[in-house]
């Protein structure tokens, strides 16, 4: 899907699904940052208290708050590739650098 010529109307819907797809993605992360921030307010306010019995409860919400950060960082990647894509879209493929040309 990356390195076909689409000119006309097929770059336009191809332009405007990627839109959509980058929306979403970031929608989605900004949903995970909220959790994440949530989850770590949490984890200070359970600190407060500082019991024994708290200490199965403080792991796993450590553990919530890496898997989300993982998460949140595969999101921010895809978001990106799909920036790449749009670029590509946009400038067309006449303006695109080759692969195969070496540095002068």
């Amino acid at each position: 899907m990356g390195g076909e010529l689409v000119s006309g109307l097929g770059a336009l819907r191809r332009r405007k699904r990627l839109l959509e797809q980058e929306k979403w993605l970031a929608g989605w992360a900004l949903a995970l940052a909220g959790i994440g921030i949530g989850l770590m307010v949490l984890h200070a306010e359970m600190l407060w208290f500082g019991g024994c019995p708290w200490a199965l409860y403080l792991f796993l919400v450590k553990c919530m708050i890496s898997i989300s950060t993982i998460l949140l960082l595969c999101l921010i990647v895809a978001f990106h590739a799909k920036e790449i894509q749009l670029l590509g879209t946009a400038l067309g493929p006449q303006q695109l650098p080759e692969a195969n040309q070496e540095a002068t």
